[in-house]
């Protein structure tokens, strides 16, 4: 893997919190990992899926994923998944099933009603099979349930039991699994107005984490053979006072949030050596 991409990549991690080097350093990432990620196709993959958390999207008016990507509508720049290739021995991937923005855990009766998912329900738990499984990948890093709850009323328990299934179809295939925590929002967002505010959203955050939190120890305590799913608390991103900074809109990650995201994912999954990763 070329130095440069991984120096950079280094010296984001370590400087992230400098006013001065914010900006410069986070758009100096960017051609780096989005090059190594075609110049290294050899790599094994990882699959990144979830929501708008993970993959923000202007779509509606075209009809495939590739053709929006190529319009420039894909903001790669707003997912953590774009700086983890500089840092992973690993090509950290979002296909075009992947992740969605306004995707469940559960299965909705909601369809997209436009852009490449026009006609699909959402909820990734009953979609393994088309959406994961059928593309080749070590592991699968997901970030998902936020909008279970806060669209859909989907009641903690009932994410837990969700996330669980999910796990244990990923992990049935021999894939391991890095299940993500969500950053903090702000008590005013209105991305899940009008059928939640945002302090509601605020506490339901937490709720989340603790169901992604719960179906982690469950699943881990009945594996078997199957691996065991690691934890990503990338919940630790930022405070809950900063979330007004690090988010386009409260919730969603900016450029510098998506960062923050993919330094504690590294910390985290890299550090206890769940997944190969560059030193």
């Amino acid at each position: 893997m070329p130095v440069p991409a991984l120096f950079l990549a280094s010296t984001i991690f370590e400087k992230v919190n400098s006013m001065k080097c914010r900006v410069s350093l986070l758009l100096a990432l960017l051609v780096p990992s989005v090059a190594i990620a075609s110049m290294y196709m050899d790599k094994p993959v990882v699959s990144v899926t979830g929501d708008s958390y993970t993959r923000r999207t202007i779509c509606a008016e075209y009809s495939t994923y590739d053709s929006c990507d190529s319009a420039g509508m894909v903001k790669h720049q707003l997912s953590y998944s774009t700086y983890l290739n500089a840092v992973t021995r690993y090509q950290v991937v979002m296909t075009d099933n992947s992740g969605r923005g306004g995707d469940t855990c559960l299965t909705t009766t909601s369809k997209y009603t436009s852009g490449p998912w026009a006609g699909q329900v959402r909820g990734i738990k009953d979609q393994v099979s088309t959406r994961i499984l059928n593309r080749p990948s070590e592991a699968v890093s997901i970030l998902i349930g936020i909008n279970d709850v806060n669209l859909y009323g989907v009641t903690e328990h009932q994410l837990k039991e969700c996330l669980k299934a999910l796990y244990f179809s990923i992990t049935n295939s021999g894939r391991k699994v890095v299940a993500m925590t969500y950053p903090p929002v702000t008590t005013t967002t209105g991305v899940w107005m009008p059928t939640t505010s945002g302090l509601t959203a605020s506490y339901n955050v937490e709720m989340v984490n603790r169901a992604v939190r719960a179906a982690v120890t469950e699943h881990n305590g009945a594996t078997g053979s199957r691996p065991p799913v690691f934890l990503a608390e990338t919940s630790r991103a930022w405070g809950a006072g900063a979330a007004a900074s690090f988010t386009e809109d409260g919730a969603h990650p900016n450029m510098e949030g998506a960062l923050l995201i993919a330094r504690v994912w590294f910390s985290d999954v890299c550090k206890a050596r769940y997944l190969a990763c560059n030193p």
